[in-house]
């Protein structure tokens, strides 16, 4: 669950990986709609913090309405898209959903050989925050 977290929150969130403005990756991203310039990046820890708190419910909604099959794979649990599943999928036709889906194909193509532990190290370092800071100390009056 928490590499489908990882692989979920940055194919909607790309820009913190591809990151480089020359990288071939970022203009195929920017080509299928998603924006570099995004605010909501400032505070994306906090934004995938609360994805990951939510994925079990999402995940047990999927199960439930059977777009989704889990099963134990040498001690872990592997999550797979059902035909129906991806028929309902295939509906839905957004021009997000459309960006999301080339996304996810492009950050899952990139991440699914990293080990859990590179996974974790790399994902710690895009998730870096970034706040906008102001020093007020150095503010003088008249200056």
């Amino acid at each position: 669950m928490e590499r489908l977290s990882y692989f979920d929150f940055f194919a909607a969130n790309p820009f913190l990986i591809a990151t480089d403005p020359s990288d071939p990756l970022r203009v195929e991203l920017e080509m299928s709609g998603f924006d570099p310039n995004k605010l909501e990046y400032a505070s994306s820890p906090q934004r995938f913090r609360t994805k990951r708190e939510c994925m079990k419910q999402y995940l047990s909604l999927l199960l439930c309405k059977g777009l989704i099959n889990v099963k134990n794979k040498d001690g872990r649990l592997l999550y797979e898209i059902t035909a129906n599943g991806r028929e309902i999928s295939g509906q839905i036709n957004s021009m997000y959903a459309i960006a999301y889906r080339k996304s996810a194909s492009t950050i899952v193509r990139k991440l699914k050989g990293y080990t859990d532990q590179k996974l974790w190290d790399s994902a710690t370092k895009w998730l870096e925050a970034k706040s906008f800071q102001v020093d007020l100390f150095d503010w003088v009056e008249g200056s």
